[in-house]
């Protein structure tokens, strides 16, 4: 099991990934024949703590439609880029960012701006219309077109499920200062409305 909350509830969390032909509207089924815990290694004996045997089944359902995309063209606080495209749909994102030339004037390329900055593409989260956050968080790809001076990172299986239409922006991590010590100081994240 991925989580026990403190009232001995279980969180099961399982990522679900098709190329092609989608599972939504297909019937899941997961078997269980009993819980228990491993060790801190994989190599740890497995110790079985509830026997028995459990059956989940029901249909996933989800959001069909396409991905909602937007083009803000806003500066990202104080970094040197402009966020160009966003496009979220209910398990993926797409963002598009368009760098600013100091990015690969001042910089021996790419990676030492990335490098100097502590800038990390992955966006923060999601704000809700009705106020709430969201952290996101999810594998993927990032790509740089140097000529066009664009940075794109594409994040599928997110470790939560969207609803684009309740998208109202979306939040950015600040490059990182560190203060007398060496310590990193915390910064709010750069947030951009998405209308």
């Amino acid at each position: 099991m991925d989580y026990q909350l403190s009232d001995g509830s279980i969180e099961y969390c399982v990522d679900l990934d098709w190329i092609k032909n989608s599972l939504l509207g297909k019937e899941v089924t997961f078997s269980f024949t009993g819980f228990g815990y491993q060790g801190d290694t994989k190599y740890d004996e497995e110790n079985m703590t509830v026997p028995g045997k459990w059956e989940l089944t029901w249909t996933l359902e989800g959001y069909t439609g396409e991905p909602k995309k937007w083009t803000p063209n806003t500066k990202i606080g104080d970094l040197p880029m402009s966020l160009s495209e966003v496009e979220i749909g209910q398990y993926s994102m797409k963002i598009t960012y368009q760098m600013d030339e100091q990015v690969f004037t001042n910089y021996a390329d790419f990676d030492d701006f990335q490098m100097q900055n502590a800038w990390d593409p992955h966006p923060a989260g999601v704000r809700l219309k009705d106020g709430t956050d969201i952290y996101v968080n999810g594998r993927g790809i990032q790509s740089l077109d140097s000529e066009h001076h664009q940075y794109t990172v594409i994040l599928c299986s997110l470790a939560t499920v969207l609803d684009p239409e309740q998208i109202a922006g979306i939040s950015f991590y600040p490059a990182y200062e560190l203060d007398e010590q060496s310590s990193q100081v915390e910064k709010p994240h750069y947030y951009i409305p998405l209308e």
